[in-house]
């Protein structure tokens, strides 16, 4: 099953940061890496006789499918990760199939420009190459960042150009942020301009499933079509 939203604070986000020698005292007999493991802790697994298993990372949607038919296969539950697999596949139809009976049900309150602001230490925006940027590729709302980004290299992210963003207007910003910051939105010289910030028209979502190419990306696909769905409704009910 997928994780509820309460699960997910206790995953950690790098074992390094949990500490390897406390992952081994749990006494896995099975142990996963990804390229961004730390060969530090990995030398700690192997000098232990863990058996390890490589995963690349996935680039793609239907990469994250796979890897779950990947796993399955590596552990034993083969049958299982077929059902996952196409599980998540279905939540991904059926979210864009809402995303659009959305834009059908409010024509004219639908927005048309989006982007999404991630600050881990600094302000920037999903490259080309991002999983978050696939996402609203995914969706159809990633027009905005194609202008921003259009004469920059493909990257997996951006410092942010308040200039362009200022050109953009977007209607919705989504962020992506190790702490809350719509306080910090409101007061910045900057976004403080801007009228989506003055309307409060910015959702936050889940750190743990930015940027992060794994199924905890459905979370955040659920947050972005929930999120212009109460955009939608509350510009219809203002207009009443």
């Amino acid at each position: 099953n997928f994780l509820s939203l309460s699960k997910i604070n206790n995953i950690p986000l790098n074992a390094e940061r949990e500490n390897a020698e406390a992952i081994f005292l749990n006494y896995p007999s099975l142990i996963f890496s990804a390229p961004y493991s730390l060969p530090r802790t990995i030398q700690t697994f192997k000098k232990q006789q863990i058996p390890i298993h490589h995963f690349d990372c996935p680039k793609e949607l239907d990469e994250i499918a796979q890897s779950y038919i990947d796993l399955a296969k590596v552990t034993g539950h083969e049958s299982k990760g077929k059902i996952l697999s196409t599980h998540f596949q279905l939540l991904l139809e059926l979210s864009k199939v809402n995303l659009n009976r959305i834009k059908k049900s409010y024509p004219e309150n639908y927005p048309k420009r989006f982007i999404l602001v991630n600050h881990f230490g600094r302000l920037s925006i999903p490259g080309r190459l991002n999983i978050d940027y696939k996402l609203f590729k995914f969706l159809g709302i990633h027009q905005s960042w194609e202008e921003i980004t259009k004469d920059l290299p493909q990257d997996w992210s951006h410092p942010l150009d308040k200039e362009e963003l200022q050109k953009i207007n977007p209607e919705i910003i989504f962020y992506c942020s190790s702490g809350d910051i719509g306080r910090s939105l409101q007061l910045d010289p900057f976004f403080s301009h801007l009228s989506t910030v003055r309307k409060k028209h910015y959702f936050a979502l889940n750190e743990k499933c930015c940027q992060n190419p794994s199924p905890l990306i459905i979370f955040n696909l659920l947050s972005i079509v929930n999120s212009i769905h109460e955009y939608c409704y509350a510009q219809a009910q203002h207009q009443l």
